[in-house]
């Protein structure tokens, strides 16, 4: 698991940070906890690929990276080596929040501008809206603002979204439940935005 926080972070850094051309490899310091530096060569982007904020990141059984940017192509997947692997756009580049694996391997995207949570294959097939685009609501057919997706051994999701802020609980086959949890607000049994 440390490797796959090491490579997550190294990735967000990339990213986001001024590229020191003397990286050097992740080394362990005595305590046991790894310590990352940037490494401008990775990943081995194409040129013709542009980084915008990077809204998620996450790691497949296989160490291959997922990341999730506000530029085309939004998804785009690379091996540990930096390698691409390969890419396709699952949002609308201004709306993308997270994106997560379910159990299965499966990859989740939250869209947050256009309301939407889609399920893909890992090649990048879709499979699956959640959401009506372009529709903000509160019922078994809407989110308003969706900005996240936890998965449950049983095969239930629960989204949460932003402006809403409850939680949908909705089996990963896309069907929703009858029972939602919280309310808006700070106290016990409710949910707070988190982007706010």
């Amino acid at each position: 698991m440390t490797t796959h926080r090491c490579f997550c972070v190294v990735a967000f850094l990339t990213a986001i940070l001024p590229h020191n051309t003397n990286a050097q490899a992740p080394t362990a310091s005595s305590s046991g906890n790894v310590q990352c530096v940037v490494d401008p060569t990775w990943p081995q982007k194409p040129d013709s690929f542009t980084w915008g904020a990077m809204s998620g990141i996450t790691v497949d059984a296989h160490d291959q990276i997922y990341l999730f940017n506000r530029s085309e192509p939004t998804v785009q997947i690379y091996r540990t080596d930096g390698a691409l692997v390969r890419s396709w756009s699952a949002a609308d580049p201004i709306g993308t929040h997270h994106i997560k694996l379910d159990p299965d391997g499966n990859v989740w995207t939250a869209d947050f501008r256009s309301h939407v949570i889609q399920k893909y294959t890992p090649e990048g097939k879709l499979l699956l809206t959640l959401g009506e685009a372009g529709v903000a609501g509160c019922d078994e057919s809407h989110f308003d603002g969706p900005t996240d997706m936890a998965f449950l051994p049983s095969g239930v999701g629960s989204f949460p979204m932003a402006t809403a802020t409850r939680a949908w609980p909705t089996s990963t086959s896309g069907a929703a439940s009858a029972k939602r949890g919280g309310e808006g607000g700070p106290g016990r049994g409710h949910f707070a935005s988190p982007t706010r």
